[in-house]
């Protein structure tokens, strides 16, 4: 599978790995979230969602620039996705993620010091 860069927008504004800006709008706030505390390492994420019958609604591999954090939209319904994350090292991550219209209901994907860890909301 292709790796994609992520990037981080002018103003601060993260990134996304969507290119409609309608299904943005109608997804904006299903998203994943994926930090890099790195200050120094790229660090290459492969993300595997799946739903609650085991099936993978979404694949990606991603790079994350050191001390940036990058959003990706879900383009899934609200639900809830066992969302499991790896790295480069071999570090993987997986937990069950309730994914909706609130900050409680983004999965987050955090990187650094050779680990990878999945978290089920922002707050």
């Amino acid at each position: 599978m292709p790796t994609q860069n992520a990037r981080v927008n002018a103003g601060h504004r993260f990134g996304c790995d969507t290119t409609s800006s309608t299904q943005r709008q109608q997804n904006d706030e299903q998203t994943l979230v994926i930090r890099n505390y790195d200050a120094s390492e790229i660090h290459t994420i492969h993300v595997q969602v799946h739903d609650t019958g085991g099936k993978c609604v979404l694949e990606r591999t991603l790079q994350v620039n050191p001390s940036r954090a990058v959003t990706m939209n879900m383009c899934c319904d609200a639900a809830t996705y066992t969302i499991t994350a790896q790295i480069e090292t071999g570090s993987v991550d997986m937990t069950e993620c309730r994914i909706g219209t609130s900050m409680d209901k983004t999965a987050l994907i955090e990187t650094g010091n050779g680990s990878v860890r999945v978290a089920d909301g922002l707050v």
